[in-house]
């Protein structure tokens, strides 16, 4: 397992590879012919699937395991991130020390790989790194005639202490269903966050009920939250 920590102030953005300026292997690299598989050329390189697609880093540490399943063997290194990956090397440990809130976002890289029938060529494959997000202080309140739920929106800040990590998120959307009286999910409707906090009314009685933010390109989901009132 290792540990991913950004790199230098500035490095994030310039390890970046433009998807046209990623240019074939150096000759003097290759293996001897009688033994070296066939080489793709490296122009217009293809996209790859990397998995996980991307990781929500929060407070707490959290481990991942990379592959790239169209590959027998492949190695690439994230965007800023100072150790490589590799299949014999596939876990990598997330946590937030050193990310400041520009680092959130969809990164492309190059992946050098080997294919099932001996191919080896450069492919691109994509990685998201976003911040995370939580719903907090959710309330259901009878009302005349129905209900009113209420609650707050959070992202996390990195880079900062723990008193000050969260901080409120606005014009955001939340979704919010119940459960009908044959049991089934159905949509309630859609609020907008304004200083992080949102309001949901619905002329209903007494219902099991379910809310989540769906997240954006910068900011993960903050999952579902599931409740009766």
């Amino acid at each position: 397992m290792i540990t991913l920590h950004k790199a230098a102030a500035g490095a994030l953005t310039a390890l970046l590879v433009p998807l046209g300026l990623i240019g074939p292997a150096s000759a003097a690299s290759a293996a001897p012919a009688q033994t070296a598989p066939t080489v793709q050329s490296a122009q217009n390189e293809p996209r790859c699937d990397v998995r996980p697609r991307g990781v929500t880093v929060g407070a707490k540490a959290q481990v991942r395991t990379f592959d790239v399943p169209s590959a027998r063997t492949w190695s690439f290194e994230l965007p800023g991130l100072a150790l490589p990956l590799s299949d014999t090397s596939p876990e990598a440990t997330f946590t937030m020390k050193g990310l400041t809130n520009a680092d959130a976002a969809w990164y492309t890289f190059p992946v050098a790989r080997t294919r099932a029938d001996g191919t080896a060529d450069t492919c691109i494959g994509s990685f998201a790194l976003k911040r995370a997000t939580r719903v907090q202080h959710i309330k259901v309140t009878k009302i005349k005639y129905g209900r009113k739920i209420t609650g707050d929106l959070q992202q996390i800040v990195w880079g900062k202490k723990p008193a000050a990590r969260w901080t409120s998120f606005s014009k955001q959307p939340i979704d919010i269903e119940f459960k009908n009286t044959a049991g089934h999910w159905v949509t309630g409707g859609r609020v907008e966050t304004k200083k992080g906090k949102f309001v949901f009314t619905k002329q209903i009685g007494k219902r099991d009920w379910r809310l989540w933010y769906q997240g954006d390109g910068e900011h993960g989901s903050a999952g579902y939250y599931e409740f009766t009132g």
